[in-house]
This record gives C-alpha cells, sequence and structure tokens, in this order.
C-alpha cells in the first residue's frame, strides 16, 4: 500500500475459537521467510510452521493466562493480531502481527500509540522483545522504545517510559554503549561445543524440570550464499538438542542450567518431532552487514 493511501478503518476484536484457522495461518504467512535459506520441501514446511504454531499458543496461555488476545479486523475482514499482558508492575507487548497486505500502512503505528498512551494513563512502562534483523526495531525506537538489556542472541528487550519519551534511536544507542559487558555464559559456540552430549534443564510452570541434550553445534548458513556473497558470520551458530515428546516446550525465550550450574536465557524453537524426542533449536545470528 502506498502512503497516500486512505487510512483503514480497523477495530480489536477479543479472540475466540472461530479465529483459530485465520491465527494458524497469519503465524505461517509471518514465520515462514526465515525458512525459507532451508529450502525444505512444503510439506516439512507446513509440518514445522503447524508444530511452531503449536508451540507458541501453548506457550502463551501458559505465561500469560491473564492476557488480552485481540483481532485486528477492518470492516468484516481479520487482518491480524495482538498479544498483550498486564500486570501491576508493566504492559508487557507479547506479539503483534499483520497481514502482508496490510503492513506498511500505519496500522502498526497506530495500534502501538494506543498502547502507550493506555499506558501513559495508568502510568505504567510498556515492554517488548523483537529480533535483531526485524525492521520494526526502528519504529519501536522512533516511539521512544530503547534497548534494556544484550538481548539473548537472537532479541532484544525493549521498554517505553514516559519520562524516556522521544528519546529515540540515539538514546537507544547510548543505552546500548552503557550496558555492552564481556560476552557471558552460553553465548559461544565453543562454549555448547564443549558441552556437546551434556543435558541443560529448563522449567515448565507447574512441571518438573525438562532436560534437553546438546547433540550439535553448527556454523549458521555454513557454505551457504551469505559467505559466498562476503557478509561476515561472525560466531552464528546453531545448537540442536532433543527433549522428551512431553511436554513441547514453546517458540520464546526459556532460563536454562547447565550441569556445572550456568544459568542463562535463550529463544528455543522447537523444529520437528523425531524418535529421540523433540527436536529443538537454539540459533545465534551475528552476521556483519553486507
Amino acid at each position: 500500500m502506498t502512503s497516500n493511501a486512505p487510512e483503514i478503518a480497523f477495530e480489536l476484536r477479543t479472540a475466540t475459537d472461530e479465529d483459530e484457522e485465520f491465527l494458524a495461518a497469519l503465524f505461517r504467512e509471518v514465520n515462514a521467510p526465515q525458512y525459507a535459506a532451508l529450502a525444505l520441501p512444503a510439506e516439512a514446511l507446513e509440518q514445522l510452521l503447524a508444530m511452531q504454531h503449536k508451540a507458541q499458543v501453548v506457550g502463551y496461555t501458559t505465561q500469560f493466562p491473564q492476557s488480552i488476545h485481540s483481532i485486528l479486523w477492518a470492516g468484516e475482514e481479520r487482518i491480524g493480531r495482538t498479544y498483550v499482558h498486564r500486570t501491576p508492575e508493566r504492559m508487557l507487548l507479547v506479539d503483534i502481527a499483520l497481514r502482508e497486505e496490510f503492513r506498511g500502512c500505519g496500522i502498526g503505528s497506530r495500534v502501538l500509540r494506543n498502547l502507550i498512551a493506555t499506558a501513559e494513563r495508568v502510568k505504567l512502562p510498556v515492554q517488548l522483545t523483537v529480533r535483531f534483523d526485524n525492521p520494526a526495531r526502528r519504529l519501536y525506537e522512533r516511539f521512544g522504545f530503547v534497548q534494556t538489556g544484550p538481548g539473548d542472541g537472537l532479541n532484544l528487550p525493549m521498554q517505553y517510559s514516559a519520562d524516556r519519551a522521544g528519546a529515540g534511536s540515539s538514546k537507544a544507542a547510548e543505552t546500548v554503549a552503557q550496558e555492552e559487558q564481556p560476552e557471558v555464559t552460553g553465548s559461544s559456540s565453543s562454549y555448547f561445543r564443549r558441552r556437546l552430549g551434556q543435558v541443560l534443564q529448563t522449567q515448565v510452570p507447574g512441571a518438573a524440570p525438562v532436560p534437553l541434550r546438546i547433540v550439535a553445534v553448527d556454523p549458521l548458513a555454513s557454505g551457504s550464499a551469505y559467505r559466498n556473497a562476503g557478509i561476515p558470520l561472525g560466531d552464528s551458530f546453531t545448537v540442536q538438542l532433543y527433549g522428551p515428546h512431553e511436554p513441547i516446550l514453546s517458540n520464546d525465550t526459556h532460563e536454562f542450567v547447565s550441569e556445572e550450574g550456568d544459568v542463562f536465557a535463550l529463544f528455543l524453537s522447537p523444529i520437528a518431532e523425531v524418535e529421540e524426542g523433540i527436536e529443538y533449536h537454539i540459533s545465534f545470528n551475528r552476521m556483519g552487514a553486507v
């Protein structure tokens, strides 16, 4: 859509069971591009996305049981969704997603502006996480969100506070500089290679710790067009782990404890169900700019 197109009127309605088919299709549309480099057969890609969607639903329901899950409607057409979790201390934008044809026309900005206005009325900060390479990060910075930590190798935590409004990207850069620190436990390929075969444990609310065995550590995009194009990969890698068939852990950030007692949080993705259990990946994308 062009910038001079008429503004689209929309409203938010609480999500119901009747929205499930739309939500599954929206998840596929939003997440399929990140797996393009894998060149998976269509059926395998569908299975992967279906499993990840299921894991996300379970994860969100478990972690944010009191959240407000809304569908964005333009007239009688579903165009996106938001997932907002509110506590006495904060408002957390868990997720916002729009169909491709409705991106870039100001809808995301208006949703964000309304959320910020609500947060300012009740004097709460707004928090979210965003992938390092997601263009939406610039939008959040323009609204005054600043980075609040080093991230997990894939995602950055950000926060909007009324007293820091308008700080923009320069303030975000200042915050990053202030919080720079040496590489932490669980953030390098060498750390995981030294622990091949070991078990990491993570906790599921109301259940026993879930063991995940480290089975492989592979360079990210090794031998691909990225390297051929001269893009520096840095310490970009993927950790492959196997966990039990149940429970299936959500596509989200989890806290892990190593056999040595190291504690760290990283973004975990369920990939497939195999004979050994559920296969998971933890990816670190540190590619440089072209």
